[in-house]
Protein backbone atom coordinates (compact mmCIF):
# COMPACT_ATOMS: atom_id res chain seq x y z
CA UNK A 1 0.00 0.00 0.00
CA UNK A 2 2.41 2.78 1.02
CA UNK A 3 4.85 1.31 -1.96
CA UNK A 4 2.07 2.41 -4.29
CA UNK A 5 1.11 5.85 -2.87
CA UNK A 6 4.77 6.79 -2.80
CA UNK A 7 5.01 5.28 -6.62
CA UNK A 8 2.50 7.41 -7.54
CA UNK A 9 3.63 10.42 -6.28
CA UNK A 10 6.98 9.85 -8.00
CA UNK A 11 5.42 9.78 -11.05
CA UNK A 12 3.26 12.73 -10.35
CA UNK A 13 6.47 14.60 -9.60
CA UNK A 14 7.81 13.77 -13.02
CA UNK A 15 4.75 15.51 -14.50
CA UNK A 16 5.58 18.51 -12.43
CA UNK A 17 2.10 18.08 -10.58
CA UNK A 18 3.64 18.63 -6.96
CA UNK A 19 0.13 19.08 -5.27
CA UNK A 20 -1.40 16.16 -6.39
CA UNK A 21 2.43 14.17 -5.77
CA UNK A 22 2.51 15.85 -2.32
CA UNK A 23 -0.80 14.03 -1.47
CA UNK A 24 0.08 10.83 -2.33
CA UNK A 25 3.40 11.06 -0.74
CA UNK A 26 2.01 12.37 3.02
CA UNK A 27 -0.59 9.69 2.48
CA UNK A 28 2.00 6.82 1.53
CA UNK A 29 4.40 8.40 4.57
CA UNK A 30 1.54 8.36 7.17
CA UNK A 31 1.20 4.31 6.06
CA UNK A 32 4.74 3.60 6.65
CA UNK A 33 4.69 5.24 9.66
CA UNK A 34 2.03 3.35 11.34
CA UNK A 35 3.47 -0.05 10.07
CA UNK A 36 7.31 1.38 10.73
CA UNK A 37 8.53 0.70 7.37
CA UNK A 38 11.87 3.19 7.42
CA UNK A 39 12.51 2.57 3.81
CA UNK A 40 8.98 3.81 2.86
CA UNK A 41 8.97 6.57 4.99
CA UNK A 42 12.35 7.53 3.74
CA UNK A 43 11.32 7.38 0.08
CA UNK A 44 8.33 9.22 0.73
CA UNK A 45 10.40 12.33 2.64
CA UNK A 46 12.83 12.33 -0.62
CA UNK A 47 9.56 13.00 -2.72
CA UNK A 48 8.54 15.54 -0.40
CA UNK A 49 11.65 17.28 0.07
CA UNK A 50 11.98 17.26 -3.99
CA UNK A 51 8.27 18.85 -4.48
CA UNK A 52 8.67 21.74 -1.56
CA UNK A 53 12.54 22.45 -3.47
CA UNK A 54 10.64 22.60 -6.70
CA UNK A 55 7.82 25.42 -5.27
CA UNK A 56 10.74 26.83 -3.59
CA UNK A 57 9.20 26.08 0.06
CA UNK A 58 12.57 25.64 1.63
CA UNK A 59 11.15 25.76 4.92
CA UNK A 60 9.56 22.53 4.28
CA UNK A 61 12.06 21.05 1.94
CA UNK A 62 14.68 21.84 4.90
CA UNK A 63 12.26 19.65 7.36
CA UNK A 64 11.57 16.95 4.54
CA UNK A 65 15.44 16.19 4.12
CA UNK A 66 15.99 16.27 7.22
CA UNK A 67 13.77 13.45 7.99
CA UNK A 68 14.94 11.79 4.94
CA UNK A 69 18.76 11.73 6.43
CA UNK A 70 17.03 10.86 9.92
CA UNK A 71 15.69 7.78 8.44
CA UNK A 72 18.70 7.19 6.22
CA UNK A 73 20.82 6.82 9.26
CA UNK A 74 18.43 4.56 11.15
CA UNK A 75 18.27 2.50 8.18
CA UNK A 76 22.25 2.38 8.12
CA UNK A 77 22.59 1.72 11.83
CA UNK A 78 19.90 -1.17 11.80
CA UNK A 79 21.33 -2.86 8.54
CA UNK A 80 25.06 -2.50 9.65
CA UNK A 81 23.86 -3.55 13.39
CA UNK A 82 22.65 -6.67 11.71
CA UNK A 83 25.94 -7.19 9.30
CA UNK A 84 28.22 -7.00 12.84
CA UNK A 85 26.04 -9.14 14.30
CA UNK A 86 25.82 -11.91 11.37
CA UNK A 87 29.72 -11.39 11.03
CA UNK A 88 30.44 -12.03 14.83
CA UNK A 89 27.93 -15.57 14.33
CA UNK A 90 30.06 -16.14 11.51
CA UNK A 91 33.57 -15.37 12.95
CA UNK A 92 32.42 -17.75 16.21
CA UNK A 93 31.03 -20.13 14.09
CA UNK A 94 34.15 -20.65 12.22
CA UNK A 95 36.23 -20.81 15.38
CA UNK A 96 34.22 -23.38 16.65
CA UNK A 97 35.02 -25.79 13.56
CA UNK A 98 38.48 -24.48 13.60
CA UNK A 99 39.03 -25.53 17.33
CA UNK A 100 37.18 -29.06 16.38
CA UNK A 101 39.34 -29.50 13.55
CA UNK A 102 42.66 -28.53 15.50
CA UNK A 103 41.68 -30.99 18.26
CA UNK A 104 41.05 -33.72 16.36
CA UNK A 105 44.38 -33.29 14.70
CA UNK A 106 46.01 -33.02 17.84
CA UNK A 107 44.63 -35.93 19.17
CA UNK A 108 45.36 -37.91 15.83
CA UNK A 109 49.14 -36.37 16.49
CA UNK A 110 49.46 -37.79 19.60
CA UNK A 111 48.07 -41.37 18.85
CA UNK A 112 50.72 -41.48 16.23
CA UNK A 113 53.55 -39.88 18.62
CA UNK A 114 52.84 -42.78 20.82
CA UNK A 115 52.52 -45.43 18.29
CA UNK A 116 55.97 -43.93 17.28
CA UNK A 117 57.38 -44.41 20.39
CA UNK A 118 56.74 -47.84 20.83
CA UNK A 119 58.32 -48.90 17.27
CA UNK A 120 61.19 -46.79 18.91
CA UNK A 121 61.35 -48.83 21.86
CA UNK A 122 61.21 -52.18 19.97
CA UNK A 123 63.59 -51.18 17.71
CA UNK A 124 66.14 -49.75 20.64
CA UNK A 125 65.84 -53.64 22.10
CA UNK A 126 66.53 -55.05 18.84
CA UNK A 127 69.34 -53.72 18.34
CA UNK A 128 70.05 -54.91 21.98
CA UNK A 129 69.35 -58.11 21.22
CA UNK A 130 71.43 -58.21 17.90
CA UNK A 131 74.45 -57.00 19.70
CA UNK A 132 74.56 -59.49 22.44
CA UNK A 133 73.65 -62.01 19.97
CA UNK A 134 76.62 -61.25 17.99
CA UNK A 135 78.78 -60.66 20.61
CA UNK A 136 77.93 -64.43 21.61
CA UNK A 137 78.51 -65.44 17.84
CA UNK A 138 81.32 -64.37 18.10
CA UNK A 139 82.50 -65.48 20.97
CA UNK A 140 81.42 -69.37 20.01
CA UNK A 141 83.58 -68.96 17.16
CA UNK A 142 86.63 -68.05 18.54
CA UNK A 143 85.73 -70.75 21.37
CA UNK A 144 85.30 -73.06 18.06
CA UNK A 145 88.47 -71.93 16.38
CA UNK A 146 90.54 -72.90 19.67
CA UNK A 147 88.92 -76.23 20.48
CA UNK A 148 91.26 -79.37 19.22
CA UNK A 149 88.58 -82.02 19.64
CA UNK A 150 86.26 -82.01 16.35
CA UNK A 151 83.30 -82.96 17.53
CA UNK A 152 83.18 -79.66 20.21
CA UNK A 153 84.82 -78.01 17.72
CA UNK A 154 81.71 -78.39 15.01
CA UNK A 155 79.27 -78.30 18.17
CA UNK A 156 80.48 -74.43 18.46
CA UNK A 157 80.27 -73.68 15.62
CA UNK A 158 76.66 -75.01 14.80
CA UNK A 159 75.76 -73.18 17.61
CA UNK A 160 78.03 -69.69 16.81
CA UNK A 161 75.92 -70.30 13.40
CA UNK A 162 72.38 -70.46 15.48
CA UNK A 163 73.71 -67.29 16.86
CA UNK A 164 74.71 -65.48 14.30
CA UNK A 165 71.04 -66.49 12.03
CA UNK A 166 69.39 -64.98 15.62
CA UNK A 167 71.87 -61.69 15.35
CA UNK A 168 70.68 -61.17 11.65
CA UNK A 169 67.14 -61.98 12.03
CA UNK A 170 67.07 -59.14 15.06
CA UNK A 171 69.52 -56.96 12.44
CA UNK A 172 66.67 -57.31 9.77
CA UNK A 173 63.70 -56.55 12.57
CA UNK A 174 65.85 -53.67 13.61
CA UNK A 175 66.26 -52.40 10.24
CA UNK A 176 62.13 -52.88 9.23
CA UNK A 177 61.20 -51.07 12.58
CA UNK A 178 63.68 -48.69 11.93
CA UNK A 179 62.00 -48.03 8.14
CA UNK A 180 58.45 -47.71 10.11
CA UNK A 181 59.83 -45.33 12.51
CA UNK A 182 60.98 -43.04 9.59
CA UNK A 183 57.85 -43.47 7.89
CA UNK A 184 56.02 -42.85 11.14
CA UNK A 185 57.87 -39.40 11.45
CA UNK A 186 57.03 -38.47 7.99
CA UNK A 187 53.64 -39.25 8.81
CA UNK A 188 53.89 -36.89 11.96
CA UNK A 189 55.88 -34.56 10.01
CA UNK A 190 52.87 -34.30 7.52
CA UNK A 191 50.27 -34.10 10.13
CA UNK A 192 52.18 -31.13 12.02
CA UNK A 193 52.39 -29.63 9.09
CA UNK A 194 48.70 -29.57 7.90
CA UNK A 195 48.05 -28.63 11.63
CA UNK A 196 49.89 -25.81 11.01
CA UNK A 197 48.11 -24.96 7.93
CA UNK A 198 45.07 -24.90 9.63
CA UNK A 199 46.05 -23.37 12.18
CA UNK A 200 47.21 -21.00 9.93
CA UNK A 201 44.08 -20.76 8.04
CA UNK A 202 42.44 -20.36 11.18
CA UNK A 203 44.34 -17.00 11.98
CA UNK A 204 44.02 -15.84 8.28
CA UNK A 205 40.09 -16.40 8.60
CA UNK A 206 39.85 -14.93 12.17
CA UNK A 207 41.58 -12.24 11.02
CA UNK A 208 39.51 -11.23 7.49
CA UNK A 209 36.27 -11.55 9.65
CA UNK A 210 37.83 -9.16 12.08
CA UNK A 211 39.15 -6.40 9.58
CA UNK A 212 35.48 -6.68 8.12
CA UNK A 213 34.02 -6.14 11.48
CA UNK A 214 36.45 -3.35 12.03
CA UNK A 215 35.87 -1.86 8.87
CA UNK A 216 32.07 -1.68 9.07
CA UNK A 217 32.45 -0.37 12.34
CA UNK A 218 34.78 2.75 10.91
CA UNK A 219 31.85 2.73 7.99
CA UNK A 220 29.20 3.40 10.77
CA UNK A 221 31.25 5.52 12.85
CA UNK A 222 32.33 7.89 9.95
CA UNK A 223 28.55 8.29 9.13
CA UNK A 224 27.79 9.69 12.58
CA UNK A 225 30.44 12.08 12.93
CA UNK A 226 29.84 13.40 9.44
CA UNK A 227 26.53 14.77 10.65
CA UNK A 228 28.70 16.30 13.55
CA UNK A 229 31.17 17.72 11.50
CA UNK A 230 28.71 19.84 9.68
CA UNK A 231 27.62 21.04 12.83
CA UNK A 232 31.35 22.18 13.54
CA UNK A 233 31.68 23.77 10.42
CA UNK A 234 29.69 26.86 10.86
CA UNK A 235 31.29 27.12 14.38
CA UNK A 236 34.62 27.10 12.81
CA UNK A 237 33.99 29.60 10.44
CA UNK A 238 33.10 32.20 12.87
CA UNK A 239 36.14 31.27 15.15
CA UNK A 240 38.12 31.49 11.82
CA UNK A 241 36.78 35.42 11.68
CA UNK A 242 38.23 35.85 15.07
CA UNK A 243 41.40 34.31 14.17
CA UNK A 244 41.80 36.19 11.14
CA UNK A 245 41.61 39.23 13.08
CA UNK A 246 44.25 38.15 15.77
CA UNK A 247 46.83 37.15 12.62
CA UNK A 248 46.30 40.24 11.11
CA UNK A 249 47.23 42.28 14.38
CA UNK A 250 50.14 39.35 15.11
CA UNK A 251 51.78 39.96 11.62
CA UNK A 252 51.71 43.70 13.00
CA UNK A 253 53.92 42.65 16.13
CA UNK A 254 56.08 40.03 13.91
CA UNK A 255 56.71 42.89 11.87
CA UNK A 256 58.43 45.04 13.99
CA UNK A 257 60.21 41.74 16.04
CA UNK A 258 61.43 41.40 13.03
CA UNK A 259 63.18 44.81 12.50
CA UNK A 260 64.22 44.47 16.02
CA UNK A 261 65.63 40.78 15.34
CA UNK A 262 66.90 42.78 11.97
CA UNK A 263 69.29 45.01 14.40
CA UNK A 264 70.24 42.69 17.04
CA UNK A 265 71.48 40.14 13.72
CA UNK A 266 73.52 43.10 12.64
CA UNK A 267 75.66 44.01 16.08
CA UNK A 268 76.07 39.68 16.48
CA UNK A 269 77.62 40.03 12.98
CA UNK A 270 79.74 42.44 13.81
CA UNK A 271 80.70 40.76 17.44
CA UNK A 272 81.16 37.36 15.37
CA UNK A 273 83.51 39.05 12.91
CA UNK A 274 85.38 40.68 15.80
CA UNK A 275 85.94 36.91 17.16
CA UNK A 276 86.79 35.61 13.97
CA UNK A 277 89.26 37.75 13.32
CA UNK A 278 91.13 37.39 16.93
CA UNK A 279 90.90 33.80 16.23
CA UNK A 280 93.02 33.55 12.87
CA UNK A 281 94.86 36.17 14.48
CA UNK A 282 95.58 33.49 17.28
CA UNK A 283 95.96 31.16 14.62
CA UNK A 284 98.65 32.54 12.89
CA UNK A 285 100.50 33.47 15.98
CA UNK A 286 100.36 29.02 16.99
CA UNK A 287 101.49 28.97 13.85
CA UNK A 288 104.66 30.95 14.31
CA UNK A 289 105.71 29.27 17.12
CA UNK A 290 105.03 25.73 16.48
CA UNK A 291 108.67 24.25 14.56
CA UNK A 292 109.08 24.90 10.93
CA UNK A 293 109.13 22.04 8.53
CA UNK A 294 112.82 22.43 7.52
CA UNK A 295 113.74 22.33 11.17
CA UNK A 296 112.15 18.85 11.32
CA UNK A 297 113.61 17.52 8.72
CA UNK A 298 116.76 18.64 9.94
CA UNK A 299 116.86 17.17 13.89
CA UNK A 300 114.28 14.01 12.60
CA UNK A 301 115.37 11.42 9.93
CA UNK A 302 111.99 9.69 9.60
CA UNK A 303 108.74 11.01 11.33
CA UNK A 304 104.86 12.59 10.30
CA UNK A 305 103.08 14.85 11.83
CA UNK A 306 99.16 14.71 12.82
CA UNK A 307 98.02 17.22 14.00
CA UNK A 308 94.32 18.13 13.53
CA UNK A 309 92.84 21.28 16.62
CA UNK A 310 89.18 20.71 17.79
CA UNK A 311 88.82 24.31 16.67
CA UNK A 312 90.50 26.75 14.82
CA UNK A 313 93.14 27.39 17.54
CA UNK A 314 94.31 24.40 19.22
CA UNK A 315 95.28 23.89 23.05
CA UNK A 316 97.81 21.36 21.94
CA UNK A 317 101.40 22.18 20.73
CA UNK A 318 104.68 20.50 19.80
CA UNK A 319 107.79 21.30 20.34
CA UNK A 320 112.12 20.83 19.15
CA UNK A 321 115.65 22.04 19.60
CA UNK A 322 118.86 20.61 19.90
CA UNK A 323 120.78 21.04 22.80
CA UNK A 324 124.40 19.79 23.13
CA UNK A 325 124.21 17.27 20.43
CA UNK A 326 120.77 15.44 22.22
CA UNK A 327 117.40 16.23 20.37
CA UNK A 328 114.65 17.52 22.64
CA UNK A 329 111.30 16.83 21.36
CA UNK A 330 108.08 17.51 23.21
CA UNK A 331 104.50 16.94 22.80
CA UNK A 332 102.13 18.98 25.17
CA UNK A 333 98.57 19.55 25.92
CA UNK A 334 97.42 23.27 27.60
CA UNK A 335 94.46 23.72 29.44
CA UNK A 336 91.58 25.33 27.31
CA UNK A 337 91.21 25.70 23.76
CA UNK A 338 90.55 28.98 21.41
CA UNK A 339 92.26 32.18 22.02
CA UNK A 340 92.90 31.21 25.55
CA UNK A 341 94.72 28.26 24.22
CA UNK A 342 97.14 29.87 22.08
CA UNK A 343 98.18 32.18 24.72
CA UNK A 344 98.91 29.31 26.67
CA UNK A 345 100.41 27.99 24.17
CA UNK A 346 102.55 30.95 24.08
CA UNK A 347 103.77 30.82 27.66
CA UNK A 348 104.84 27.24 27.37
CA UNK A 349 106.51 27.53 24.84
CA UNK A 350 108.28 31.25 25.63
CA UNK A 351 109.24 28.87 29.43
CA UNK A 352 110.42 25.82 26.82
CA UNK A 353 113.16 28.19 24.85
CA UNK A 354 114.48 29.27 28.26
CA UNK A 355 114.16 26.26 30.37
CA UNK A 356 116.43 24.25 27.20
CA UNK A 357 118.09 27.02 25.23
CA UNK A 358 119.02 29.26 27.93
CA UNK A 359 119.50 27.31 31.19
CA UNK A 360 120.68 23.92 28.96
CA UNK A 361 118.09 21.70 31.00
CA UNK A 362 117.48 18.54 29.75
CA UNK A 363 116.10 16.28 32.26
CA UNK A 364 112.50 15.52 31.20
CA UNK A 365 111.41 15.93 35.04
CA UNK A 366 113.28 18.89 35.98
CA UNK A 367 112.05 20.81 32.51
CA UNK A 368 108.08 19.71 33.49
CA UNK A 369 109.10 21.39 37.03
CA UNK A 370 110.31 24.69 35.89
CA UNK A 371 107.52 24.88 33.14
CA UNK A 372 104.88 24.22 36.35
CA UNK A 373 106.70 26.83 38.58
CA UNK A 374 106.96 29.68 35.58
CA UNK A 375 103.21 28.48 34.87
CA UNK A 376 102.53 29.42 38.37
CA UNK A 377 104.54 32.60 38.63
CA UNK A 378 103.05 34.15 35.55
CA UNK A 379 99.38 33.66 35.62
CA UNK A 380 99.84 34.87 39.84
Amino acid sequence: MANSLIYIAGIYTKQQQYEQSADYAQRGMLVAQRIKALLEVKNASKVLYQNAKQQKNYVKALEYHELYKQTDDAIFNIDKAKSITNLETQTEIARKEQEIALLNKNKALLEKDNELQKIENERQRNAKLALEKQAEADRLAALARQEKDQRKQDSLRTLAQEKQLEADGLKAKEQQLKAESKARQLEILKTKKEQQLQQTLLYLSLGSLLVMMVFVYFIYRSRQKISQQHRRIRQQAKELQQVNEELVQQQDEITTANESLELTNQRLYQTASMLKSSIHSAKKIQTAILPRVEKMDKLLQHYFVLYRPKDVVSGDFYWIDEVEGRVILIVADCTGHGVEGAFMILIASTLLEKIINVWQITQPSEILTRLHQGIEKILQ
